[in-house]
C-alpha cells in the first residue's frame, strides 16, 4: 500500500512540473510572455518617462523665469530714483515667490537676468527666496557683514540654517558679482 502511495505522489509531482513547464516556461522560451502577467515595466521605459518629466519641468521653469524677467523689466524705471520698483502681482502659474534682482530701482551692469546678487541683496529680497524666511535672511546679511562680500555662491552654505538641500534650491536663483 505504501508503495502505491509513493508512486502516486511521484506521478502527481511529475504532472505538476510538466504543467508548470507547458504553461509558464515554454511560452517564455519561445519569445512570448508566460500566462502569469506582472506589472513589469522595462527600466528603459521608466527612465524615458522620468527624463520626459524632467525636460517638461525645465521648460516650465524657463518660462516662469522669462515671465519674471519681463515683470522686472516692466517695473524698472530708467531714472535713478531711490524708491524701490513696484512689484507686480504674483503669477498664478507659479507658487514660488517673485524674486527681484534690482537694487534701489536700478539694474546693475553685471546683474544677470532674473538672478539675485548675493552681495547686494536686501533683507526683503532675500526673504522672497523660496525657503528663506526673515530669520535666515537676517543670518545671511549678518554673515555677509561679518566675512565681507561673498566670493562664491557656495559660501552661502556657511550660513547657519542653510544646508546642501536648501542651497540646491537656491543655487539657480543667486549669483555673486565682484565688489
Amino acid at each position: 500500500m505504501d508503495f502505491i502511495g509513493n508512486k502516486m505522489k511521484r506521478i502527481l509531482l511529475l504532472l505538476g512540473v510538466i504543467s508548470l513547464f507547458v504553461w509558464v516556461v515554454w511560452p517564455f522560451l519561445r519569445g512570448g510572455q508566460s500566462t502569469i502577467q506582472t506589472a513589469f515595466m522595462p527600466i528603459n521605459t521608466q527612465m524615458e518617462a522620468l527624463l520626459g518629466q524632467a525636460v517638461s519641468e525645465k521648460q516650465e521653469k524657463a518660462a516662469q523665469a522669462t515671465a519674471a524677467v519681463a515683470a522686472i523689466k516692466a517695473t524698472t524705471t530708467p531714472k535713478a530714483s531711490q524708491t524701490p520698483p513696484k512689484e507686480s502681482p504674483p503669477s498664478t502659474a507659479t507658487s514660488e515667490k517673485q524674486i527681484i534682482s534690482t537694487e534701489g530701482g536700478n539694474t546693475t551692469a553685471d546683474s544677470r537676468a532674473g538672478l539675485l546678487n548675493l552681495n547686494t541683496a536686501t533683507l526683503e529680497q532675500l526673504d522672497k527666496l523660496p525657503g528663506i524666511g526673515e530669520s535666515k535672511a537676517k543670518a545671511i546679511i549678518a554673515h555677509r557683514s561679518k566675512i565681507g562680500s561673498f566670493k562664491r555662491v557656495e559660501e552661502l552654505m556657511d550660513v547657519k540654517g542653510i544646508g546642501e538641500k536648501m542651497f540646491e534650491k537656491l543655487r539657480g536663483l543667486l549669483f555673486v558679482a565682484p565688489s
